[in-house]
């Protein structure tokens, strides 16, 4: 059977036009800013870093392009869209990128985020929120219980249904009760008044976004139950 060189432009063009389908990803370690911003394209514009290691804010720093990219990150907290065009890239757009980032820090790692002015300037270290946990030195245990299963079989459960829930068109409004709303106002009077009196532009900075932050706990506390 003869095949005709426009066959193969035809069947090449077809082959060009499918949509790329990759393995679902839920969590991302050590990542720079653009195989962030990639895998979120592949994933629903939805991803999570957890880290027991503050790297990545080494690779935001610049680490491998000598110049600060924050840019998804900092997006990435409210929704807002992305757009991700390079010479050397395929076009990327997020509509409304989601991003969830949970990193155990050593202090001195604080301390260098906290020092970085371009960091500080641009607002991404008041989009974290912060735990310093009490030292356990002097009260561990040697021999520690391993977790029981049903709560592991627990937290599968509560993950799966999670994952289960569909990801509508357009974002869905959640509207607050008359008890909530009350208690929202009250909150947003609250840190009001401490941005009023913050010791530093960082800590008005992390408290002009508390408010939301708590909304967003409720919101995902809400989701799970």
């Amino acid at each position: 059977m003869a095949v005709k060189e426009t066959d193969i432009i035809a069947v090449q063009q077809e082959l060009d036009e499918l949509e790329e389908v990759a393995p679902m990803r839920l969590i991302a370690d050590d990542t720079t800013a653009e195989a962030l911003t990639r895998l979120m394209y592949l994933n629903n514009e939805r991803i999570a870093i957890y880290s027991t290691e503050g790297g990545i804010f080494g690779n935001i720093a610049g680490r491998y392009s000598n110049q600060p990219n924050m840019d998804i990150y900092l997006k990435g907290y409210s929704g807002d869209p992305f757009s991700d065009d390079r010479i050397t890239r395929k076009h990327i757009e997020l509509k409304e990128p989601l991003l969830s980032v949970l990193i155990y820090l050593q202090p001195v790692v604080i301390e260098q985020v906290m020092e970085n002015t371009e960091f500080v300037g641009r607002g991404l270290p008041a989009r974290f929120l912060y735990m310093w946990p009490r030292s356990m030195i002097g009260r561990r245990k040697y021999n520690v219980e391993s977790i029981p299963e049903w709560r592991k079989d627990d937290l599968y459960n509560v993950v799966n249904r999670l994952l289960k829930i569909p990801i509508p068109e357009k974002p869905v409004v959640v509207e607050l009760d008359s008890q909530a709303s009350k208690l929202s106002e009250r909150f947003f009077y609250e840190v009001d008044q401490d941005i009023l009196n913050a010791p530093s532009p960082e800590m008005r900075a992390w408290l002009g976004k508390l408010h939301g932050n708590m909304l967003r706990i409720a919101l995902v506390l809400h989701c799970i139950k």
